[in-house]
């Protein structure tokens, strides 16, 4: 079953990009997809930060992310994760790495 992995990126409570697409990969689950997920906001997210750090505009704060299952947001805080499949354990740590910077 392909899922659906969409975002919305609001800057100064502004939407200014909206995202929506059928995932390539084939998750056997939920939680799977949802760190699939996650990944492609950070993807898209720190590379906006580093256009807008390139084009002179300050970011000063964080950036938030917010999900609909607190399963996967419980456990990107938790520093080792038992994860099967390796695409999720890529996803798991670049979201994580994010978390921590």
């Amino acid at each position: 079953m392909r899922s659906r992995t969409g975002f919305v990126i609001l800057l100064n409570s502004d939407p200014i990009k909206w995202f929506s697409r059928k995932q390539s990969l084939v998750e056997t689950s939920a939680f799977g997809t949802k760190f699939v997920a996650a990944k492609e906001a950070v993807e898209y997210l720190r590379g906006l930060q580093y256009k807008l750090c390139m084009l002179g505009i300050p970011i000063d704060g964080y950036s938030f992310i917010y999900m609909d299952n607190q399963l996967v947001l419980k456990n990107v805080s938790i520093p080792q994760s038992n994860l099967n499949r390796e695409s999720n354990l890529v996803a798991y740590h670049y979201v994580r790495e994010a978390t921590e910077t």
